[in-house]
């Protein structure tokens, strides 16, 4: 009878996961994180194998190193941008906590529209992405 590994439950949500997961999403290895934060590159296994949590400080450097929220880092929101991120503006006058609570005070079948038209206009932003790559590519060379 052969003996399966069984293998490990990651909790994706946890504190240490997502710091795993930002430093390997951004090329960062243990040993760079560790000396950003002066700390021990075992402190960081620790941090992200759940073993010790990192004090508010050096959570706040980790959140600034990665430029995401605090409360990202600690699950409280799946927003993954620094809250100043809402006070920039988008277009003319506009910023992102405007453009938000606008939605927010939206009945349901408008938020429900509002969906369908962003996502048609990313779709249509994509293609043209991808057609503009496609031509430029395809355009002869000038000598």
């Amino acid at each position: 009878m052969d003996k399966q590994i069984e293998e490990p439950i990651v909790d994706k949500t946890s504190l240490g996961y997502k710091i795993y997961e930002l430093r390997e999403n951004r090329n960062v290895g243990q040993k760079e994180l560790a000396r950003l934060l002066h700390v021990s590159i075992s402190t960081i296994s620790n941090y992200e194998n759940n073993v010790h949590q990192p004090a508010l400080r050096t959570l706040i450097k980790i959140a600034d190193y990665f430029n995401v929220s605090v409360d990202y880092l600690l699950n409280r929101t799946n927003y993954q941008y620094p809250m100043s991120y809402l006070e920039q503006p988008l277009i003319d006058d506009y910023t992102c906590s405007d453009v938000l609570n606008t939605v927010i005070q939206l009945s349901k079948p408008s938020r429900i529209n509002l969906m369908e038209q962003l996502d048609m206009l990313s779709l249509r932003d994509k293609t043209t992405r991808i057609s503009t790559s496609t031509n430029a590519k395809n355009k002869p060379k000038k000598n």
